[in-house]
């Protein structure tokens, strides 16, 4: 009989291990003494016993395996959606998300291929010829009219297309045919826009608070479809969207966002910056008028393609409305001696 029976494992360093939780260890004789101990991976298992008497024997011992539990598997990797300019390699994620099929989702680390400089270095313009515009364009006012950047220009007729070829790496798609084909530019616009200029600081706070912005309060209904249709606007929020049949999957979406709609500056603690359809006015026109060249020295935001005032269901003209602009600079300009 034996007084005393433990049980080890071959751990992965080829170490021998006493198993955990052990509970059993009988010794009767002449029958099987059931003994349970925490699961463990292992490629051998041996038991220790120590005689209460001079010599002891085993004749048969059975060592059985726990339960073969279903690993989950990765049904599906969540999107990857990386921005970068011309140039500029994308800086990938470590971590992605997976969702498993037992609904369950981790992040895990990931290994990307390398990408080929050719899908990022030159971001390539294809130019379609405008000659005439719309009654709203004021592009030649803003020397956004014209242009050499680009890689192919086309000019749509009624039966066909033709296409310059600037960049040769696309001549390969077009054969040996050659056109003589040369985009032209619109020269007059039907509207044409003077930019005012605002001198100083001062200047620019008077017609901060000016009542020129006020008549917005009745017309502007803050919908955001001026923005939304504007070229350069780029203003965005996040949106999460969780999956109706699966709770723990879901996606965090880049969403347009417009500064006319309210709520748009709200800040934590229930601060917001510009509360009226005036304010909200007066910010948008500043920006694309003054702001940004100001701080970036180079054009005007504005390109004049007149979309914003194409779009608008209130018909809020954005040309009149930088005229009105240029009157009340006027006005300030004399209240406060800055004519020269």
């Amino acid at each position: 009989m034996p007084g005393s029976v433990d049980f080890q494992y071959l751990d992965e360093n080829g170490e021998w291990k006493y198993v955990e939780d052990a509970v059993g260890l009988g010794g009767e004789a002449d029958q099987y003494n059931r003994t349970t101990f925490k699961a463990v991976t292992t490629t051998a298992l041996r038991m220790n016993l120590s005689p209460s008497k001079l010599g002891l024997g085993v004749i048969e011992w059975k060592v059985y395996a726990v339960p073969e539990i279903e690993v989950p598997t990765i049904i599906s990797i969540s999107e990857v959606d990386v921005e970068t300019i011309a140039g500029i390699e994308p800086v990938l994620p470590t971590v992605v998300t997976v969702t498993y099929s037992d609904g369950t989702t981790s992040e895990v680390n990931v290994v990307w291929n390398s990408i080929s400089s050719d899908l990022y270095e030159k971001v390539s313009v294809v130019l379609m010829e405008c000659k005439e515009g719309w009654d709203t364009c004021f592009c030649v006012s803003m020397n956004s009219n014209k242009t050499e950047n680009y890689s192919l220009a086309v000019r749509k007729e009624e039966n066909n297309l033709l296409v310059e070829v600037k960049d040769e790496k696309f001549a390969q798609y077009f054969g040996e045919e050659n056109s003589d084909f040369k985009p032209e530019f619109i020269e007059k616009n039907e509207i044409e826009l003077k930019i005012p200029e605002i001198k100083n600081k001062e200047i620019l706070n008077k017609l901060k608070v000016h009542p020129m912005w006020n008549e917005y309060n009745k017309r502007c209904i803050s919908c955001g479809a001026c923005t939304i249709a504007c070229s350069t606007c780029t203003c965005f929020t996040t949106t999460d969207i969780i999956y109706n049949e699966n709770a723990h999957v879901g996606e965090r979406r880049r969403t347009s966002a417009s500064c006319q709609i309210e709520g748009f500056s709200l800040m934590a603690g229930g601060h917001e910056f510009r509360t009226t359809t005036a304010d909200r006015m007066r910010y948008k026109v500043l920006h694309k008028f003054h702001d940004y060249k100001a701080r970036f020295k180079d054009d005007h935001m504005c390109v004049g393609c007149g979309r914003c005032t194409s779009r608008c269901p209130e018909f809020i003209s954005i040309t009149a409305t930088v005229n009105k602009m240029a009157k009340a600079i006027e006005e300030i300009e004399k209240e406060v001696g800055a004519n020269d």
